[in-house]
């Protein structure tokens, strides 16, 4: 009877330990869910890294895309070129306006 209780109390114990302890179950799951996010964001940094690498490529080989690109980024024109600058303030004004009528 005596060996029957420790033997109880053992097991539940390390059943316990198994689950809650330092490196149980909980913990296993918890950085599971860890690592797959670092293995997601690792993914979505390799993907970020390729499409620059393309740009970068696209860039150094096509100086019509690059002046392209800078004449997006600083607003300027080629001679002959209209440039239309739209507010989204504005045009977001204009239609609520007419729906209004």
């Amino acid at each position: 009877m005596k060996y029957t209780v420790v033997f109880i109390v053992l097991t539940i114990f390390l059943i316990f330990y198994t689950i809650f302890g330092h490196n149980g179950i909980l913990k296993f799951v918890e950085m599971s869910k860890i690592k797959s996010e670092y293995e997601k964001k690792a993914e979505d940094l390799g993907n970020r890294i390729s499409f620059i690498e393309k740009e970068l490529d696209k860039i150094s080989q096509d100086n019509e895309y690059l002046e392209y690109l800078i004449r997006k980024d600083i607003g300027m024109q080629k001679e002959g070129e209209d440039v239309y600058i739209l507010d989204k303030n504005i045009y977001r004004l204009n239609s609520l306006m007419s729906d209004d009528n």
